[in-house]
């Protein structure tokens, strides 16, 4: 897996493809002769009750390492909890606090290419690498404020990550998409950056401006696509920041269901409420009636980019090769969509979980067959 997992204190094909451009209806119709393959539920990991070492709090990021054990992050415990293939418990990890291996603010954990784990913890603006076995392997400090969020590990030990700007003197607030060298908290390649004018009328667009989706490939190749509710589109580039082409498919406005929308009002009050600004902070605003485009990029593999469509009713993928042509489709109709649905996708194989299940939390393993699906 090369993008960053759903993080513990963030709430995360068309008829022909060309590279630089795309063509055909927007919907889920595809060209005869494009394979598509379903992704299944096999097994959960989670009980309601009993053995708390398999009763989670609040899941926030799970998936599987590269040695095919499961890891599974609880932000109501603030540790993460390792599981064999087969869902037996193994061991654990991490812990709230400023010591080593500890943290208090988790924006994303992520799978490193050897098999370990890597947190990024924003209030002590350091990144926390850990061992396959959860263990402490070294951490990384000094980024300050310029902490990233979303972080994936390539196999030289550098970072691709997003982080979130400001410019308090101009009043302007984005996010940007930047390279790590390994061990260092300086920046050495920026690859996407955009700032915007902070509108306190309009705060679900002033935040959609400080969220990025993105991922990179081994081999240091990224991918960006800002949120959009209008176009399709991913900018590509090299290893060294330069723009090699672009990945776009036709794509209409689509509108989304009011159980969605309140959802999102209910979200924005929680955050309104936590920063003490209670109901008047949202006097004036609406959520967008609109889906967006694109709600997720991940990079399986080698050469596979998986591309998470954002108007659909389950979870849907268009998967690429590296360089925009269309291999497959995927889908996962027995997951409901929803902003709250997180999927990881990585070679090792696929879990899933809700960040607010109705019944109790649980990571269920995926298994990927060819052919349509039947949901529950």
């Amino acid at each position: 897996m090369s993008k960053a997992a759903a993080g513990f204190s963030i709430i995360l094909i068309t008829s022909a493809f060309l590279y630089g451009c795309g063509s055909g209806p927007d919907e889920r119709a595809e060209e005869p002769g494009t394979p598509h393959y379903s992704l299944t539920k096999v097994d959960p990991i989670g009980i309601e009750l009993g053995d708390t070492l398999y009763v989670f709090g609040h899941i926030r990021a799970a998936g599987y390492l590269a040695d095919g054990n499961v890891f599974v992050g609880d932000l109501h415990t603030f540790t993460m909890s390792l599981y064999d293939p087969t869902g037996e418990y193994i061991g654990g990890g991490g812990g709230q606090g400023e010591g080593p291996g500890e943290y208090n603010m988790p924006a994303s954990v992520t799978q490193t290419p050897w098999g370990g784990v890597v947190v990024s913890d924003v209030a002590a603006g350091k990144l926390i690498f850990f061992n396959s076995d959860l263990s402490l392997d070294y951490e990384v400090h000094g980024f300050g404020r310029n902490t990233p969020q979303s972080v994936v590990v390539l196999p030289d030990s550098a970072v691709i990550g997003s982080r979130r700007q400001f410019d308090r003197d101009a009043g302007r607030i984005g996010v940007g998409v930047y390279r790590w060298e390994a061990g260092s908290h300086e920046e050495s390649v920026t690859y996407h950056s955009n700032l915007v004018s902070f509108d306190v009328e309009n705060i679900s667009e002033t935040f959609e401006a400080t969220q990025v989706n993105f991922a990179a490939s081994p081999d240091g190749r990224v991918f960006v696509s800002p949120i959009s509710r209008d176009e399709y589109l991913i900018y590509c580039y090299d290893a060294a920041g330069e723009l090699t082409g672009t990945i776009e498919r036709p794509f209409d406005r689509v509108r989304r269901t009011q159980e969605d929308m309140d959802r999102e009002i209910a979200m924005m009050e929680m955050v309104a409420e936590r920063r003490g600004r209670g109901g008047a902070f949202l006097e004036d605003w609406e959520p967008d009636p609109y889906h967006q485009a694109i709600s997720g990029l991940d990079v399986v593999g080698e050469d596979q980019l998986w591309v998470r469509r954002g108007s659909e009713e389950i979870p849907f993928y268009d998967v690429y090769d590296l360089d925009g042509e269309v291999l497959f489709t995927c889908s996962a109709a027995q997951l409901p969509y929803s902003m709250e649905v997180a999927v990881d996708l990585g070679e090792a194989g696929f879990v899933a979980y809700l960040a607010n299940p109705e019944d109790y939390p649980r990571v269920w393993l995926l298994e990927m067959l060819e052919g349509p699906e039947a949901s529950d």
